[in-house]
């Protein structure tokens, strides 16, 4: 068995380390550990070993919160008041995410076309034409790709399944206005795009009125809009211009014997300039291309510096009957059973590739393509899978598994779903949505396919078909079939055994095994989520009323001090439960 290294957890200047439930702070790195200050007694200082914290973090006691300190995340805790998105309601989590698809949604069209969607009413106006049938026509189709749920009564061949027919009512969310959405974008760009700004803020409804002079509001707009110039002019310079306007105007109105009018101060000047639309205040000042590049959404050739940094998931056909037929035992079934694999020929693979290494870090196998099967290969790629190759009696064992940073997919109803953006928001995970009908744009997913079809397919005929062929005692019609149990645990030897030791041109002849080895132990990985976090996002919810004897599940009771106390304050509430 190969002996693996202590992978090293990549700890950076603004991120915010909790050990057993002590606060730290980054103070500095050495080749063999960093040394952590406590973050409320700075003067503290106190080194931890690679081994020390990947240690903590099997333990489950280390908690990372990744760019808890910096200015857009801080700005956005005090726009939201709340710490994480983690923090939120589900339903104003939901929200949120609503918030954010009209807002990625409407950005995209700015971005590829200003003159019909500019940053104007009428421009929002004409987005939210496209985006709502686009988002009502997602919602359809997501409730048609549900995957067919068990029905509770009882039969004797199993549970009978039911799918979603035709006339049901489909609920949806009612899209934003115009303004509505206006207010959301330019909040949304203001912090760069985290989704916390997007919170709705009822309580701080009501009309307030300025104190600035009516008549020094309707002169500001043109000293404003001064700041958008190629010269650049500073904040300070065109407050001074604005000062001198005001003084200037003064002069005329005493000799009309009119008031004089008092200018606002350069913090309100500045709050001004401040909401400024920031992408056409940089084409302005540095140039059209300078703004799209700052602002652009998605784009090719995104660079992975270490495992966890950008990783792919996708789903992708795996033909049972080609396969079939390919090796030869297609015309050794009987018609019955030709008949039968022709309605279930094919098999879904959802797998989670990470860019830097290539390797493989979460599978799924699915009749049916739907969310629950990309949640499950999103699970996989953030736990240790080695029980999974053992389990499919693989040679070499699967420890890969990381933070993810960022994570990219097409536009798939799975990947669109709430669930699946729920579990990425929870794992404090960008996410990418590539364009349709651009597969170039994922170029590792779509070779990864491509391995499994050819690779694959050739490593199943030589281990399961040829030998069996060639031997001459054997009964075809029971030894040639292909049931649903054989087919992942077949692909996961494949995944494990051969595809992680074979040499990828990706990584100029480099294993995938090799090159995970060599990252995680000289660059570093993203921490893992640990095992309480993974229940979370993860786990079943259930609903439990604690008693005396805590709460019960599956026949068994769990109790705790703290579970006591939250029954005593709240009585006969009702808990959520995450396996």
């Amino acid at each position: 068995m190969p002996n693996f290294p202590t992978p090293i957890v990549l700890i950076q200047r603004q991120d915010l380390i909790s050990i057993r439930n002590i606060d730290y702070c980054f103070h500095n790195s050495y080749l063999g550990g960093y040394v952590l200050e406590r973050r409320y007694n700075p003067d503290l200082r106190e080194e931890f070993s690679h081994d020390t914290i990947w240690q903590y973090q099997v333990e489950g006691c280390l908690e990372i919160t990744r760019g808890y300190f910096c200015d857009t995340a801080a700005g956005a805790r005090l726009t939201s008041a709340f710490g994480s998105f983690a923090d939120l309601p589900r339903e104003t989590q939901l929200k949120v995410l609503e918030n954010q698809w009209y807002c990625d949604e409407f950005l995209a069209l700015n971005g590829s076309d200003r003159e019909t969607y500019p940053k104007t009413l009428k421009g929002y106006r004409a987005a939210l034409e496209i985006l709502i049938p686009k988002r009502t026509g997602q919602y359809v189709g997501a409730r048609r790709s549900e995957p067919r749920k068990p029905n509770s009564a009882p039969s004797a061949h199993g549970p009978k399944e039911s799918r979603p027919s035709g006339g049901e009512e489909i609920v949806f969310r009612r899209p934003p206005s115009e303004y509505k959405l206006r207010r959301k974008t330019k909040l949304y760009i203001a912090v760069h795009r985290n989704p916390l700004a997007l919170v709705d803020h009822y309580n701080n409804c009501g009309r307030r009125e300025s104190p600035v002079d009516p008549e020094v509001l309707a002169i500001m707009p043109m000293y404003v809009a001064a700041y958008a110039d190629e010269r650049r002019p500073s904040k300070a310079k065109v407050y001074s211009d604005f000062v001198a306007g005001i003084d200037k105007l003064n002069v005329e109105r005493a000799n009309e014997r009119k008031r004089p009018l008092v200018p606002c101060s350069e913090k309100t000047f500045r709050k001004a300039i401040n909401k400024l639309d920031r992408f056409d205040v940089l084409a302005a000042r540095k140039g059209i291309e300078a703004a799209r590049r700052e602002y652009a959404i998605v784009g090719p050739g995104v660079e992975a510096p270490h495992p966890g940094a950008l990783a792919y998931i996708d789903e992708g056909r795996l033909p049972l009957m080609t396969l079939l037929k390919q090796t030869g035992v297609w015309t050794m079934l009987s018609p019955y059973r030709q008949e039968l694999l022709k309605k279930s020929g094919t098999l879904w693979v959802v797998p989670v590739i990470d860019h830097a290494s290539r390797c493989v870090l979460g599978l799924s196998v699915t009749r049916t393509p739907n969310a629950a099967a990309a949640l499950n290969a999103a699970h996989l790629a953030v736990i240790d899978k080695s029980f999974l190759a053992a389990a499919s009696s693989c040679g070499a064992p699967w420890p890969m598994h990381t933070g993810i940073e960022t994570i990219a997919t097409d536009s798939g109803s799975a990947f669109i779903s709430d669930e699946f953006r729920l579990a990425l928001a929870g794992l404090r995970a960008k996410h990418l949505i590539g364009p349709a009908k651009n597969p170039q744009f994922r170029g590792t997913m779509e070779r990864l396919f491509g391995t499994l079809h050819t690779g694959f397919v050739t490593n199943f005929t030589g281990r399961t078909f040829h030998n069996v062929v060639e031997k001459g005692d054997y009964d075809a019609e029971a030894r040639a079939s292909l049931d649903d149990d054989e087919m992942p645990l077949s692909l996961v030897r494949f995944i494990v055994d051969i595809y992680h030791h074979t040499p990828h041109e990706g990584l100029n002849g480099e294993t995938p095994m090799d090159a995970w080895k060599r990252l995680v132990s000289t660059v570093g990985m993203p921490p893992p989520p640990n095992p309480n976090a993974v229940r979370v996002i993860f786990g079943i919810r259930l609903k439990r009323k604690p008693d005396a004897r805590g709460i019960q599940v599956l026949g068994n009771h769990y109790q705790s001090d703290a579970l006591q106390k939250w029954r005593r304050g709240n009585g006969d509430g009702v808990l959520q439960v995450s396996l």
